[in-house]
């Protein structure tokens, strides 16, 4: 990275907010834990640090400048066993 302003994208994805960045003359460097995301991000020139973003150390990053997370819907990732149909806006379960 040079003296562009840096950005940590946690749960980077393919790489939309990393793209956005470089676009805006910040370069981003994108934790993503899929594989798939992963060799996305690669394929396209994106800095990208395969992992969990739960197992990062902010000291690993010293000196960045700014953040973004993107977090995955728990109600439509597999994280949340894609349950959206039975979950209201806050969250709270439904029944049917």
């Amino acid at each position: 990275m040079g003296n562009s302003p840096t950005a940590l994208d946690l749960f980077a994805g393919a790489g939309g907010w990393s793209i956005a960045c470089a676009r805006l003359g910040i370069d981003a460097i994108g934790i993503e834990l899929d594989s798939h995301a992963c060799q996305t991000r690669r394929a396209s020139g994106l800095t990208t640090v395969p992992g969990d973003v739960s197992l990062v150390s902010p000291r690993d990053f010293r000196g960045v400048d700014g953040l973004i997370a993107s977090p995955p819907c728990q109600s439509f990732s597999n994280a949340g066993h894609k349950q959206a149909s039975a979950t209201r806006v806050d969250n709270s379960s439904t029944s049917r």
